[in-house]
């Protein structure tokens, strides 16, 4: 690499990194004032809540370092344009193509780290910031009725009931209640009916107390109202099951794919192999399209160039990843043309940027 590449690629280097951090910042805040204000009335403490900001913010790098390659490209290419330093190069005798060198190998590099990202990382964070709610789930009535949930179970009972409703002191009660007293796998549940069941959380014993009003029918015959307890420790200190595809390493997802091809779970991880290999290609075709549009435009206003860069990344790979994911995790478009039209939508660009760029 000769003086001028390398000149080239130390100013493109030092603004992706500059641009990564504000990004990365950017993101962190985003995502801790959604996060604190989603949590302020529910269980996390401080400290699991910094906890999942953290791993959510590694969820989002597989969009954060596409859209910083694209960033920094812009930028470097724009200010060297803008400061004829592009046409200085070009008329030496070096070749568009070689002047845009240096971005494809940011883009290379970036999508090498998005492919390994992709296997361990990034399906981590995925994976742990659901194992921080399931270990705080125990600690709150509201959390465990949230979302419309109607059943809960340990490894004795299993409840289900109709509605939460909100009695006239405000608490919350579980209408039409069901508990199955699960005595064996061998013999049949014993079941007991009640009109509503109210819920409180015994803190130090780790149990869901639920005492049961307007007895229906009862093991205990003779009695209006009774109380269970359920384990909570059986929500938190089993792990999460490792079945959604956004938790699955590569190998997993392959397997996964494979061997239960046309069920829900395989069709999600064809989707999430295809999402995963899209998006660190991207990176590299983001530099590419970066570089060029800098050598067209010739800007060097940050503001511009960070709107431009959002706006790009947004209509040409976040949108057509979603309506992709959509798409292909309905089964309704094949996994593949759904999650790679994006990268052809910015090779399509950038192939117009440069052509426009190698008339100027």
């Amino acid at each position: 690499m000769r003086i001028v590449e390398r000149y080239l690629a130390r100013s493109l280097f030092r603004s992706a990194a500059f641009t990564f951090l504000v990004l990365g910042s950017l993101v962190t805040m985003m995502v801790f004032s959604i996060m604190a204000l989603r949590e302020s009335m529910t269980f996390l403490t401080v400290t699991a809540l910094l906890e999942v900001v953290g791993l959510l913010t590694l969820t989002q790098l597989e969009i954060l370092i596409p859209l910083t390659v694209l960033i920094a490209s812009i930028w470097t290419y724009g200010k060297a344009q803008a400061d004829g330093e592009i046409n200085a190069m070009r008329e030496a005798g070096m070749s568009l193509f070689r002047v845009l060198q240096p971005a494809a190998l940011l883009g290379a590099l970036a999508c090498l780290v998005l492919v390994l990202l992709g296997n361990r990382l990034i399906p981590w964070a995925s994976y742990e910031q659901r194992l921080i709610g399931k270990r705080f789930l125990a600690e709150s009535v509201d959390r465990l009725l949230e979302d419309e949930r109607t059943a809960i179970r340990d490894r004795r009972f299993k409840c289900r009931w109709s509605r939460v409703e909100i009695d006239e002191t405000g608490r919350p009660y579980l209408e039409d209640f069901v508990v199955a007293e699960l005595e064996n796998d061998v013999a049949e549940p014993v079941f007991t009916r009640a009109g509503r069941a109210i819920p409180f959380i015994d803190g130090p014993g780790g149990r869901l107390v639920l005492e049961l009003h307007d007895l229906t029918y009862s093991v205990v015959g003779a009695s209006e109202s009774m109380r269970i307890a359920l384990d909570l420790r059986a929500l938190s200190e089993e792990p999460a099951p490792r079945r959604r595809a956004a938790s699955l390493d590569y190998e997993e997802l392959y397997s996964a794919a494979r061997d239960e091809a046309g069920q829900d779970i395989g069709l999600q991880a064809e989707v999430e192999l295809h999402a995963r290999g899209a998006g660190a290609v991207s990176a590299l075709l983001f530099s590419f399209l970066g570089a060029a549009l800098g050598v067209l435009l010739g800007i060097r206003n940050r503001a511009t160039i960070f709107a431009i860069g959002f706006l790009l990344v947004i209509l040409l790979y976040f949108a057509p990843r979603l309506i992709g994911e959509s798409l292909g995790a309905r089964g309704l478009v094949a996994p593949g043309p759904a999650l790679w039209c994006g990268n052809v939508l910015i090779l399509g660009a950038g192939l117009g940027a440069w052509r426009r760029s190698r008339r100027r």
